[in-house]
């Protein structure tokens, strides 16, 4: 008996073959030839998924041979199928089961809308007015069905914060480049949402001026665009957040005595802190600083500071010199970052007033002053101006009025009197056992008395009773102190 296996196996990413209630890539079947008919034929099930794509064609491989070959028995048969040199045992070759008129090839006709929710026609968009904002893509196909469509999207002046599933990041990290494709065909009539993507807003600063978003619309990925769209939408920056503050460090008013005048001199500083409440974090705030020149003021090697505090790390921008004539010197500080609400720049100016120069010329009728002033460029013409005024006067030396010093004598010594009295009533300044003492000394008193009256009054002499008189007396009196400190019994003797 001759028996010929035929194997059946396809190429696709979705088509399978069907046999014996289950689905692969390849079956393989086994055909009797005791017939010895001219053809056999078989009919093998192709499994076509709905969603599938169908527009590459699936290839597919037939191969056979014979089992049982005559030439390979030991003892041959005549009657056995026997393979020619004209055989052909394998073909090669693919088929399209795509669902359009055409021959290997589909025509959609898609058609694009998009939703850009800060997208507001001639109005720009203000910066800081939202934390997210979103595009929303809509395709349709009116057309054949589309197999292979995609939407490809480039963002450009803003982050991207979430992207949907039927889109994924492509190119670059340096770019923010997206590749939206559908997870099935778009059959005729039929919509495709590609979903929502997020972009981040929060991340705009004063020195961005618009978003660009280009969209292009393929029915073939891998061919040309059938559609390009460019979004520009303006973005606006409002200066209203920065706010500066001056003020001196020992107040706008400083005195100076003589003593200062000619001989100590006086340090001051200027400080200016700006704080940035806006929406969102500015970017190169420049500042301009404008010092007077006066005889009697001196500035450091170093006029002015500046300080930008953060959460992460502090910095120190430079100042540099730009102009000066004989009444005023101009710098110029870039402040880098200033974010909102987090960080705070400060601007310090030291100076010193030199001694002997106001030697003559300050007193009491007549004061002289210090200025600087800030002006932060903002944006477009914008800026903000702060100054600070330091009036400096004279201040004579009072001496101490003997009323004052009679009452601060009096205060003093009415506080020393209370600390002893607090002291002595919390047990200071007592002697240890004192009550205890006292006490002893008046218990062997009054039994001295009592063993004098017992002895007999015949042998008692005239002094010696009025002694005795006396001593009751003073044991009457110690008796009474004794009772304050404790009751006691008298003795029965003492009646008598």
């Amino acid at each position: 008996m001759s028996v010929l296996s035929t194997k059946v196996e396809i190429e696709h990413d979705f088509a399978k073959l069907g046999h014996n209630n289950s689905t692969s890539f390849f079956i393989t079947y086994e055909t009797s030839l005791d017939k010895k008919e001219s053809k056999y034929c078989k009919n093998v099930s192709l499994f076509l998924p709905l969603d599938g794509q169908y527009e590459t064609k699936i290839s597919f491989e037939i191969s056979s041979k014979l089992l049982n070959d005559p030439g390979t028995m030991p003892n041959f048969n005549s009657s056995r199928v026997i393979l020619s040199d004209l055989s052909v045992l394998t073909r090669r070759d693919s088929v399209w089961a795509a669902e359009c008129n055409g021959n290997e090839t589909c025509v959609p006709n898609l058609t694009f809308t998009s939703y850009i929710s800060f997208d507001h026609n001639k109005d720009p968009y203000i910066i800081g007015s939202s934390e997210t904002e979103t595009i929303n893509m809509t395709v349709q196909n009116i057309g054949e069905m589309a197999y292979d469509p995609c939407v490809r999207v480039h963002i450009i002046g803003v982050n991207v914060f979430m992207i949907p599933t039927d889109c994924q990041y492509e190119g670059s990290s340096d770019e923010i480049r997206l590749l939206c494709e559908p997870s099935r065909p778009i059959r005729t009539n039929n919509t495709w949402i590609t979903g929502q993507i997020e972009l981040e807003m929060k991340h705009l600063t004063n020195l961005d001026r618009n978003v660009t978003i280009n969209m292009h619309l393929f029915d073939h990925c891998d061919d040309v665009a059938t559609l390009n769209i460019t979004k520009t939408i303006f973005v606006k920056a409002e200066s209203g957040g920065i706010i500066a503050k001056g003020e001196t460090d020992i107040g706008s008013i400083v005195n100076m005595t003589k003593e200062d005048i000619e001989e100590n001199g006086k340090k001051i500083q200027h400080i200016y802190t700006i704080n940035n409440n806006g929406r969102f974090n500015w970017k190169n705030l420049e500042v301009r600083v404008n010092l007077q020149k006066k005889p009697y003021i001196k500035y450091g090697s170093t006029p002015i500071i500046v300080i930008v505090y953060s959460p992460l790390k502090n910095s120190y921008p430079s100042c540099q010199v730009v102009s000066q004539n004989k009444t005023s010197m101009f710098y110029v500080c870039l402040i880098e970052s200033l974010m909102k609400t987090v960080e705070i720049a400060k601007i310090l100016i030291p100076m010193y007033i030199v001694p002997g120069v106001l030697d003559g010329i300050l007193d009491k009728d007549k004061n002289v002053t210090t200025m600087s002033s800030v002006d932060l460029k903002l944006i477009g013409n914008d800026s903000k101006h702060e100054s600070i005024i330091t009036t400096i006067t004279f201040q004579e030396a009072s001496p101490v009025s003997i009323e004052t010093l009679i009452i601060a004598i009096i205060v003093g010594i009415c506080i020393f009197v209370i600390i002893i009295v607090i002291l002595y009533r919390f047990g200071f300044l007592r002697r240890k056992k004192r009550d205890e003492l006292n006490k002893l000394k008046r218990e062997l008193k009054r039994q001295t008395i009592i063993r004098r009256s017992t002895m007999p009054s015949q042998a008692l002499q005239a002094p010696d009773r009025s002694q005795l008189l006396e001593s009751i007396e003073e044991a009457n009196d110690n008796t009474q102190d004794l009772k304050q400190d404790k009751p006691a019994k008298q003795d029965p003797s003492l009646k008598k």
